[in-house]
Parts: structure tokens; C-alpha cells; sequence
């Protein structure tokens, strides 16, 4: 029965502005996430037919920090319905790709979240947000459902320890730099991979979606309902809703943002982020970003008024605040020559 080819069809709710290897990855991850969930959920993709199997290779020798770890996700969960004689070794790069943004292991770290290697950060990332968070939600999910379909018991009783804890580690430090960068439950940052002219206005300017995350990993409603059947690009959100409705802790973090016995959490970021506060006004401000795609330095809110960063970078830097007026709170880059924030008179020097 595990191996059977499972064929789902589905209506696409939206269609993406971006195609390529992390969109075949991040459908059969979310795709694995409905089979754990139940048998009720289906895919509203009816665009072409999708096949349950593994990554092809090819996924798993290359490509951007994205696509590597839907590739490593995606090969974990369908390893676990599959059971094949190199499982062990499967979880294993999985628990390693995971644990190296966020502690030491055997391939170097903490890189920060979103960054696989030194030469490769996606930090903060807006335009990639669903991808990371869609591929940690559903790792956590496949762990604790081991292959099979989750139940209210299953975060207890499930043998894939080391992958449930791995990722529970990395959402309790997301979840600790969501707390110190949160304003009003909406969250409109800076980082990598934003595209050139990315909005300026409107209601693109904040992450809907990680805006719901950060909801739901407090144990709050979310703004927008989500069932396992929602489109692809909102896994992370239909996964810790299925938890929810199941009375699964949120990502096992109970009470909030606890991580596993022993483990420290506190915000990983591969560079030094800034944040500035005065009464309404904020700014969040990179002031270097390194190996980073599409770098977006800063935003900030200024007497009612958005504004950000040019894409790429032009150089100018946010306003500078009165002195003695401002409060500054630094979150250190994790990676060694993370630049240090300037005090808030001098952000625009």
C-alpha cells in the first residue's frame, strides 16, 4: 500500500509568479503533508497529474538553500512511507541541513536560518517565506505522523525523535525572532531574495502568510483559514491548522516557543539585524548582508509613511532618528564579521 502510486487532482487557487525545481518540490511536500493529514485532503492542482515518489537526484546534488532543503524534506517523507534500506542516512541529512543554521554539527554552523552553507543565505526571506516555512512545517508533520497519518498522540509517540526535535529547534528560534520584530501581528522586513521593483505600497508590503505562522505558533487564530486542501504556497499555514485541529502543540512547542529540553533558543540570522523603535515609528535594518540574492537592507515606518530599501541597493539608508529618543535593539548575526548597528542618530551615515 505505501507503495502505490498515489495520483491526486486539484484546482489551482493562484497561480505563481515563479516556476522551476523548488515548485515540483514544494507540491509533493505538500502533497506527503495531505497524506499525513488524511485521506480527505487532495491536491487543487489539476494542472498536470502528480505522482508520489522520491526527488530525482538531480535535486538533491544542487541548487539554491530553497530548493535544497524542499529536496531534503520531500526525500524524508516519502522515505518514511516507503521504508527504504537507506532511511537512516535520509534523516540523517535532513537532521544535519536543519541543525547547521541553527548549532554546530559536522557540516560547520550556526550558518542562521535560511542559509545552508557560508557562501549561500536567504535570511529573512519575504519572496521565499512559503518555501522555508512550507518545507519546516511539513518536516515536523512527516516526523511525528512516521509514515503514516497523524492523531492526537502521534508528537508523543513517534520514534523520529531526532527530526521532530531538529525542527522544533529551528521554529522556537523563528519564533524568537518573530517576538523581538513583530509590530501589531504584521511583520514587513527586510532580506534576501526579493525581486527588483518588489512593492513599495499596497497589500503586498507585509508576508500574509508568515503573518498567519506567527499567529498560529502563539496558539492564536489565524486570519485566514486554511484546510488541506489549500494551494501549495500556503502549506506551512494548512499544516499547523491540521495540528491544531488534531490538539497537537503547535510544532510541540508548549507553552509557547518552548524548545526541547536543554535547548537555548533565541533568534539565528546569518547577519547583524537592527531594529529601532520611537512611539509608532520603526525601522528594521541590515547594515551588511552577505551572499545574499536580491538584498532588501531595510524598512522602515516613518510618521505613517512605508518606505524601503531599493532593490538593488542604491545606498541610501534609513532616516536617522532624534538623539536620546530611540530604542535600539540588536540581534546579532550568527557568522563571524556580522557588522555592528549604529546607534539611531547616525543609521543614515
Amino acid at each position: 500500500m505505501n507503495r502505490m502510486i498515489l495520483l491526486f487532482s486539484i484546482a489551482l487557487i493562484a497561480v505563481p509568479l515563479w516556476a522551476g525545481d523548488e515548485q515540483v518540490s514544494l507540491r509533493s511536500v505538500a502533497n506527503i503533508a495531505r497524506m499525513a493529514i488524511g485521506p480527505t485532503c487532495t491536491d487543487p492542482d489539476t494542472s498536470s497529474v502528480w505522482t508520489f515518489g522520491p526527488p530525482p537526484a538531480s535535486f538533491l546534488e544542487g541548487g539554491t538553500p530553497n530548493q535544497k532543503i524542499l529536496a531534503r524534506v520531500w526525500h524524508y517523507g516519502w522515505a518514511l512511507r516507503t521504508r527504504p534500506a537507506d532511511l537512516a542516512t535520509i534523516r540523517a541529512t535532513l537532521v544535519d541541513f536543519i541543525d547547521r543554521q541553527q548549532r554546530p554539527t559536522s557540516s560547520g554552523g550556526p550558518l542562521g536560518h535560511y542559509a545552508t552553507t557560508l557562501g549561500a543565505n536567504e535570511e529573512l526571506t519575504s519572496s521565499h517565506y512559503q518555501l522555508w516555512s512550507g518545507a519546516l512545517a511539513a518536516a515536523y508533520l512527516y516526523a511525528i505522523a512516521n509514515g503514516g497519518t497523524l492523531t492526537t498522540t502521534s508528537e508523543t509517540s513517534t520514534p523520529e525523535t531526532q527530526v521532530r526535535d531538529a525542527v522544533r529547534r529551528w521554529w522556537s528560534d523563528e519564533q524568537a525572532l518573530y517576538d523581538q520584530v513583530y509590530t501589531n501581528n504584521q511583520l514587513d522586513a527586510p532580506g534576501a531574495r526579493f525581486a527588483t521593483g518588489f512593492p513599495t505600497t499596497g497589500a503586498l508590503l507585509t508576508n500574509a502568510l508568515r503573518d498567519d505562522v506567527y499567529r498560529l505558533l502563539r496558539g492564536l487564530s489565524p486570519a485566514i483559514v486554511r484546510g488541506c486542501s489549500s494551494e501549495r504556497q500556503v502549506t506551512a499555514s494548512f499544516v499547523l491548522q491540521a495540528l491544531a485541529a488534531k490538539g497537537v502543540p503547535r510544532l510541540g512547542l508548549q507553552p509557547a516557543g518552548t524548545p526541547p529540553a536543554g535547548y537555548v533558543a533565541g533568534p539565528k540570522l546569518y547577519d547583524t539585524l537592527c531594529v529601532y523603535r520611537m512611539g509608532q515609528d520603526w525601522t528594521l535594518y541590515f547594515p551588511t548582508m552577505r551572499s545574499v540574492t536580491g538584498a532588501l537592507y531595510w524598512v522602515e515606518l516613518r510618521n505613517g509613511v512605508i518606505r524601503r530599501a531599493t532593490v538593488p541597493f542604491n545606498g541610501v539608508k534609513p532616516q536617522a532618528y532624534p538623539p536620546g529618543v530611540a530604542s535600539r535593539v540588536v540581534i546579532p548575526g550568527v557568522v563571524a564579521g556580522a557588522a555592528a548597528c549604529p546607534q539611531p542618530e547616525a543609521i543614515n551615515q
